[in-house]
This record gives structure tokens, C-alpha cells and sequence, in this order.
């Protein structure tokens, strides 16, 4: 109650990374909404035009060559709704054998859905990570990124996803809605949804070429919002805005 008091009379100025997460601020802690403002987290693009040998990658996790990475990246917790994308699965591989599903990451739910994975026999499709330093590595292999998310503010994977130049399936939740552009970087679904996280993913696997475009677009829309300059630029151009409206 104190901070909601601190925050909504005598507090500083606040940015948030997502319009959502400023919503949030302003509903939940009472954040003055004539003080909060919205930069979103930049990325050095320069990280993510390595190019890496894909071939590698399948050599570590022994992939057939003809196998069709689908990926997931997150902390593995009921926020980011890897246990729908256990559920879409066998409508993916009834349609297509070859693909495997890529978990990175660590988090409480780990063992629950590697035993929800045995349960419903596809432990031969399911990869689980663990944690990785080598994030861009792995996306160079993936043929899409899929967060079926309950909520999110901004997420970095799917950032970083589309300065890999991947296509992105989210749910139409929080700040994926502005990190991805729904037909032209990816494609958004309901949330809670496994029916149409299987028909968007499917979608994908059957639209190479049009996946591949959604990708190069979502690069592009990554340098025009999601950079760290661009990030810098709109920090500094914040700072000098108020420092005008301030007497020292």
C-alpha cells in the first residue's frame, strides 16, 4: 500500500519495455501515468549476424538432416504455456514425422512436462535444452519460434528470434502484440489454444516460402523498433525532455 502511494504521488519517473507492462504498473501499483513512458529493450544486431553451420547443430543433438526444427525459449513455467505446445504436437506429427520440438531453458516445471512428454509418447519429438549461452546458435537451426505465453511484457526470444530473420507464433497476449506483427512477422493465436497453435504451426510447415518472407519482414521491423541504439536514442531523448521540465 505504501509503495502504491509512493509510486502514484511522490515517485520518480518510470520506463517500462512494453505498453502492457505500463498498463500493468499504472492499474496495479498506481504507477502516474503522466510519468511512465514506454522504450522498448534493444538488442545489438551485430549479435545476431553470425552465421552459423546448422549442420553442427544436428550433429550435437543427432538430427536426421531432413529434420524441421520447431522452437520454444523460455524459463519452463505455466506463464509460458509449453504444456499446449505438448498438446498441439500430435496433430504436427501426424502430418509431418520429421520435425522435433526444441525446450530451452530451466524452470519449475521442468519435470512435469518431460513426464507429460513420456505420458503421451513423444519423448522421440521432444528435445529439452536445458540452459544455453548459445541462443542465436540454436535460432539459426530453428525453422520457427512458437510462445504460446498465458501473459508476457516484452519478450526478449521472440526479439531475438526476429533479428535471427525466424517467423514467430505467439499468443495474442501483452506485448507480443506489438512485438509481432500478426501476417507479416509471424502469426498470433488465442492463448490456451493447442487446436490453433497446431493449424498456425502447420500453416508454417506447409508455407515455406511465405514463413521465409515473414522472417526477412520481422529482421526488418526488428531494426526499425527493437535495436540498441534505437533504445539509447529514445532513453536519451526522454532524459533531455525532462531534465527541460525540471528546476534545478
Amino acid at each position: 500500500m505504501l509503495e502504491k502511494i509512493a509510486f502514484r504521488y511522490y515517485g520518480p519517473w518510470f520506463i517500462f519495455s512494453s505498453e502492457f507492462d505500463r498498463k500493468t504498473g499504472i492499474k496495479k501499483d498506481k504507477v502516474s501515468a503522466d510519468k511512465s513512458f514506454v522504450i522498448y529493450h534493444g538488442l545489438p544486431p551485430e549479435k545476431f549476424n553470425q552465421r552459423y553451420d546448422k549442420k553442427k547443430i544436428y550433429e550435437e543433438f543427432l538430427l536426421p538432416e531432413d529434420c524441421r526444427i520447431i522452437g520454444n525459449i523460455g524459463r519452463l513455467s505455466s506463464q509460458k504455456g509449453q504444456s499446449y505446445l505438448i498438446e498441439a504436437a500430435p496433430f504436427i506429427i501426424e502430418r509431418f514425422k520429421s520435425v522435433k520440438l526444441f525446450f530451452v531453458g530451466e524452470g519449475e516445471l521442468e519435470s512435469e512436462l518431460k513426464a507429460e512428454v513420456q505420458k503421451k509418447g513423444l519423448a522421440n519429438y521432444f528435445i529439452f535444452t536445458g540452459h544455453r549461452t548459445d541462443i542465436p546458435r540454436l535460432l539459426s537451426a530453428f525453422e520457427m519460434l512458437v510462445m504460446p505465453s498465458w501473459f508476457e511484457g516484452l519478450c526478449f526470444a521472440v526479439i531475438e528470434a526476429s533479428a535471427m530473420g525466424l517467423p514467430v507464433i505467439a499468443t495474442d497476449v501483452g506485448g507480443l502484440r506489438r512485438s509481432v506483427v500478426d501476417g507479416k512477422t509471424g502469426l498470433l493465436i488465442p492463448p490456451h489454444d493447442p487446436e490453433a497453435l497446431a493449424k498456425a504451426i502447420l500453416w508454417m510447415l506447409e508455407h515455406s516460402k511465405e514463413s521465409k518472407e515473414m522472417g526477412l519482414a520481422g529482421r526488418k521491423y526488428f531494426e526499425e523498433l527493437f535495436t540498441q541504439d534505437r533504445m539509447v536514442e529514445k532513453t536519451e531523448e526522454l532524459y533531455e525532455g525532462l531534465l527541460g521540465k525540471i528546476k534545478i
